[in-house]
C-alpha cells in the first residue's frame, strides 16, 4: 500500500455573489426581539421607578402598609410581590407590611381598599393588561382613604394614570411583553424599597 505523502488540502467553497435565501424568523426569535424591544424602552422608567421605591419606603417607614392589587394576570403578579416583601424575606431582611388584594370584581378591590387603608398606607396598582378603566374605582376608594397611590400601567391609561400619584407606562407592546415587564418592574420595586429602608 503506498504511503500518502502529499498534505492533504481542505477546501473552503466561495460565497456566491447571491444571498443565501435568510432563514424565518421563529416563534421564538419573534418574541425575544420584542420583548428586548420592551426592556430598551424601560430604561427610561428608572428614575420614576426609583421615585415610587422612595415613596413606598416611606411609607413603610412611618409605620403605614402597602396594598398590592391588580386584575388578571397583574393579579398573579402582585400576590407573588405582596408575598416576596412581606413573607419571603431574603437574608436579614426584615419581613415588611405588604398585603395583596383579591378579586375579579373591581368593586371588591375597592371594598376592600375601603375596609383595609388608612392614611398614610399606599396602594400599588398592576395594570399591564387589564382594561385600565375598569380599576378607576379602586383607585379613588384609595384617594377617599388618603392613601397614596403607585401603578404600574399599560398603554392608553392616560385617565388611570392622572388619578395615580405616580404611575409608570409600560410602551406599546403584546400582552405577554406587557406582563414580563411588570413582573420585572415589580421585582425591582421590591429590591429599592428594601434598599431604601436599610439605607435609612
Amino acid at each position: 500500500m503506498a504511503l500518502l505523502t502529499e498534505p492533504l488540502q481542505f477546501v473552503v467553497p466561495v460565497a456566491s455573489a447571491a444571498p443565501a435565501p435568510a432563514a424565518p424568523v421563529s416563534g421564538f426569535l419573534r418574541a425575544w426581539q420584542a420583548q428586548r424591544q420592551v426592556f430598551d424602552a424601560l430604561l427610561g422608567l428608572q428614575a420614576p421607578l426609583e421615585q415610587a421605591a422612595a415613596r413606598l419606603a416611606n411609607c413603610l417607614g412611618a409605620g403605614g402598609k402597602l396594598l398590592w392589587c391588580g386584575q388578571g394576570g397583574s393579579e398573579a403578579t402582585a400576590h407573588r410581590l405582596a408575598a416576596l416583601m412581606s413573607g419571603l424575606a431574603q437574608g436579614d431582611g426584615r419581613p415588611l407590611a405588604a398585603l395583596a388584594l383579591s378579586g375579579e370584581d373591581t368593586s371588591r378591590l375597592a371594598r376592600q381598599v375601603q375596609a383595609l387603608g388608612r392614611p398614610g398606607d399606599a396602594l400599588v396598582l398592576l395594570s399591564a393588561g387589564a382594561p385600565p378603566a375598569a380599576l378607576l374605582d379602586t383607585v379613588r376608594a384609595a384617594a377617599d382613604t388618603a392613601m397614596m397611590v403607585v401603578a404600574v400601567l399599560g398603554p392608553a391609561s392616560e385617565e388611570l394614570a392622572e388619578e395615580c400619584h405616580l404611575a409608570l407606562c409600560l410602551p406599546e407592546a403584546a400582552r405577554a411583553r406587557r406582563e414580563e415587564a411588570e413582573l420585572f418592574l415589580g421585582h425591582c420595586l421590591c429590591e429599592l424599597v428594601r434598599e431604601q429602608l436599610a439605607g435609612a
